[in-house]
């Protein structure tokens, strides 16, 4: 099912998903804070050397996809990160 990810009620869904509290997440989208943090993103984005794909996915701050990659290339690096996780915790 696709959603869109630029809708409020979407966003509020997914962070309540993701175990976040609905109140907070609510209070920070109407905040001006909310687009600060999307612009400075978005600057530190462009700043770095090899941004050459569009669609470009940074996960975690860590992990960059460009272009549009196949899904088997998303599982690769959640994979990743969930070990990398596991191994902290142990």
């Amino acid at each position: 099912m696709e959603k869109d990810i630029s809708s409020k009620e979407v966003l509020l869904e997914l962070a309540v998903d993701a175990r976040l509290d609905k109140a907070e997440v609510d209070e920070w989208l109407d905040s001006d804070l909310a687009g600060d943090v999307v612009d400075e993103h978005s600057r530190n984005n462009k700043e770095q050397p090899g941004n050459t794909g569009v669609p470009r996915y940074v996960i975690q701050e860590m992990h960059r996809l460009d272009g549009a990659e196949d899904p088997p290339e998303f599982l690769e690096v959640f994979a990743k990160i969930k070990e990398d996780e596991w191994q902290v915790t142990t």
